[in-house]
């Protein structure tokens, strides 16, 4: 393994407009499981894939938590 390796998710909430599935999964109160159905069914907020590696540009996120708003539960 290599020493100087960063931890994506560290360097990510440091510089990146970007949260990792781990982040996002933690914020929405959902697992990654969930996001991962998600992302499989069209369905969540809108992701960059890039390789293995998925990522969430947070505008993205927050267009879709407003588009989530409801006035009621039918």
């Amino acid at each position: 393994m290599i020493q100087n390796m960063i931890d994506l998710d560290d360097y990510l909430s440091r510089y990146g407009d970007h949260l990792t599935p781990t982040q996002l999964s933690k914020e929405l109160q959902v697992k990654r499981n969930t996001l991962a159905i998600w992302r499989c069914q069209g369905k969540g907020p809108a992701f960059v894939k890039a390789g293995r590696m998925v990522l969430y540009p947070k505008p993205n996120v927050q267009e879709w938590l407003i588009a989530q708003t409801r006035t009621h539960t039918i």
